[in-house]
């Protein structure tokens, strides 16, 4: 079982990584900003999703519009 100061520094490492990623990519096809654990994402279509870590549940949640995915690690493989 993961505690929860080693879920935050793994969702802050994804996040990071996640942002570099999108920092790489055509400014005119992305838009994305990390605050506070939040990551955001509006691209050139106008979708805009939300990436965020839900700490009571030791989850990572990708919102976009009505529409949310929840993510949490697999303990036998540690992704």
């Amino acid at each position: 079982m993961t505690t929860d100061h080693e879920f935050a520094r793994a969702s802050d490492l994804l996040m990071q990584s996640l942002f570099d990623s999108l920092l790489e990519l055509d400014p005119d096809e992305v838009d994305c900003d990390l605050a506070m654990g939040v990551l955001s994402m509006q691209f050139a279509d106008g979708k805009k999703f939300i990436l965020n870590r839900q700490s009571a549940a030791n989850q990572i949640w990708l919102a976009h519009g009505v529409t949310a995915y929840h993510f949490a690690q697999d303990a036998k493989t540690g992704q």
